[in-house]
């Protein structure tokens, strides 16, 4: 497991996951994000409680970091 930061965003990517070209991927934290209260920073839960546009900038600034459109991601509960 890899721990890689940009810009105050903390995200992990796992080696053997990075071989595979049809496939990005990434493990999120807390951090990096603009969500506040019980959930600073990086919350990428919509049905939280936290402000669609808080949630939706957070999916920017991981999007960004990763190089990828929002409308590709595949999320899990």
């Amino acid at each position: 497991m890899i721990l890689n930061k940009k810009d105050g965003l903390e995200y992990y990517t796992f080696k053997s996951l990075e071989n595979i070209d049809f496939i990005g991927h990434c493990f999120t934290t807390r951090r990096g994000g603009v969500s506040e209260d019980y959930l600073t920073s990086l919350n990428l839960g919509f049905s939280r409680g936290d402000k669609r546009e808080n949630v939706d900038k957070n999916f920017d600034i991981i999007c960004s970091a990763l190089g990828v459109k929002k409308e590709d991601c595949v999320t899990l509960k």
